[in-house]
């Protein structure tokens, strides 16, 4: 059974599990700042809280990018109106 690729695009979908995913590693670091061991010391600074700023501030980025697709798409577009028009009026 062949699949059909589906071309239809949501941005505002998009952008919204982009912010959950935003929310989510920001919590993480939070958790990891705040959290403590079994043993009771402080969690490390290692290569997952780095790593999880850096997907963060690719997320952050992506989210600007739908976010102007989502304000283009819904742009009011005004003709203007000749001056003579406006006279003849």
């Amino acid at each position: 059974m062949i699949r059909e690729k589906h071309t239809t695009t949501y941005p505002e979908l998009e952008l919204c599990l982009k912010l959950s995913q935003l929310e989510g590693t920001l919590k993480f670091l939070d958790y990891m700042n705040t959290g403590k061991t079994v043993t009771g010391e402080d969690f490390p600074r290692n290569l997952t809280e780095r790593n999880s700023v850096d997907r963060a501030l690719k997320r952050i980025q992506e989210s600007r990018v739908l976010f102007k697709q989502i304000v283009n798409k819904h742009k009011i577009k005004h003709d203007t109106v000749p001056a003579v028009q406006i006279a003849k009026l």
